[in-house]
């Protein structure tokens, strides 16, 4: 992460602030009045003099010029060729978060929203090695503060970190966990995209690097040796209540009953930077659409389809529209485009998707629709649209 920051333009904030409310009630107030949000770096963490917060670093701008990919490329092409042909190099050395600290009580941890049940980590990625393949699983959960070795995470049953806890239980055995905070950005992405339970996390993150990924190497879970802050411990086989918790979607998520991690051991790097994820704002956002850019581009891309971009945008939460670009727009590029991401509820295939209002205006265009399912249940329907430039226009001068 410290690479990135020297990539980006900062913002510093110096004012003495509070991680309990305090830091998602500055960057609130800064949007509503200014109307964007910049990279900010918070100096003055109250209770925590030895951490600097960093919020907003995680942009799809900064993406680009620390993945090195040019200005006229298009990034989820750029990252979809590498996964099919970059080779995936993982090393291990050893960490460099080597000071120990006591307890999650030591960490500034936020409470982002006035009816959050409590503090969460929003930011910290999980690895967890999966006992049948040996494989390295990485994800991005919402993780509840209950005591000062005890957290809540949320691990939707059908999650991979859920069943690979699972497994290891139903052989009479821990279910270790590493969580870390501040590594590689490549290692945000391969841990926020939905790629399958038996490919590596880090050789993805690798791959989508174009370069090296360096671990550290011990009994638990690998980190990558480059991040701020190492949390070891354990998934137990016991679930404690969690949420309510202000959701990228702007609404509280209700309670649930989620698995409870022990933690055994925290450490950090000299002089720590903590990264921070505010939901719902730019950063997560940017994790949510470019995984699923990527991923589509790569699937489409497979099946033999000439695809120019894929845009998930933000507006609609990075997942639930998907606007797909392509010389040569069909029914088949559709299909295959909704049966792959059943969470968008709107496809738009056609040959401009900068301007895709503007093609839908003039062009004639064919419909599909389908039942939309979300936890077994209906919620309304999906909509998938293919412009066709059937009819010709003489086109105006001016």
């Amino acid at each position: 992460m410290r690479n990135a920051l020297k990539l980006t333009k900062l913002f510093m904030v110096n004012q003495q602030i509070d991680p309990d409310l305090g830091i998602t009630h500055f960057i609130s107030q800064w949007i509503d009045r200014y109307g964007y949000y910049p990279t900010f770096q918070f100096n003055q963490i109250q209770n925590y003099p030895s951490f600097r917060v960093i919020m907003n670093l995680l942009t799809q701008d900064l993406f680009r010029t620390y993945l090195n990919v040019k200005p006229e490329e298009s990034i989820g092409g750029v990252l979809a060729n590498r996964l099919n042909k970059s080779q995936a190099k993982v090393i291990r050395e050893a960490t460099l978060a080597t000071e120990e600290l006591n307890g999650l009580g030591s960490l500034p941890i936020m409470r982002h929203q006035p009816r959050d049940v409590g503090k969460y980590m929003t930011s910290f990625i999980g690895s967890l090695v999966d006992p049948d393949t040996g494989a390295i699983n990485l994800g991005i959960y919402r993780i509840l503060i209950v005591g000062k070795d005890r957290a809540v995470i949320f691990m939707d049953p059908r999650t991979d970190a859920y069943k690979i806890a699972a497994r290891w239980h139903s052989r009479g055995k821990e279910a270790l966990i590493t969580l870390f905070n501040g590594g590689p950005l490549s290692t945000y992405l391969a841990a926020a995209a939905a790629i399958a339970p038996d490919i590596d996390s880090y050789e993805t993150a690798a791959k989508l690097a174009d370069q090296p990924i360096i671990i550290d190497d011990n009994s638990y879970p690998p980190a990558p040796i480059e991040s701020e802050i190492v949390i070891h411990g354990k998934v137990l086989p016991e679930l404690a209540n969690e949420a309510p918790f202000g959701e990228f979607k702007g609404y509280y998520s209700p309670e649930t009953q989620s698995p409870v991690i022990g933690v055994e051991k925290i450490t950090c790097r000299p002089s720590p930077y903590f990264l921070g994820i505010f939901c719902g704002k730019q950063s997560g956002l940017t994790l949510m659409s470019l995984q699923n850019e990527f991923l589509i581009f790569q699937h489409l891309q497979n099946l033999g389809f000439a695809i120019n971009e894929v845009s998930c945008p933000h507006e609609a939460f990075g997942e639930f529209l998907t606007l797909v670009e392509t010389p040569n727009p069909s029914s088949e590029i559709l299909h295959a485009t909704m049966n792959f991401d059943k969470r968008t509820k709107i496809v738009v295939v056609a040959e401009n998707i900068k301007y895709a209002l503007k093609e839908l205006s003039i062009f004639d265009f064919d419909v599909h629709n389908e039942p939309y399912i979300k936890r077994g249940k209906r919620q309304g329907e999906r909509l998938g649209i293919v412009v066709n430039r059937t009819i010709e226009y003489q086109w105006t001068e001016y």
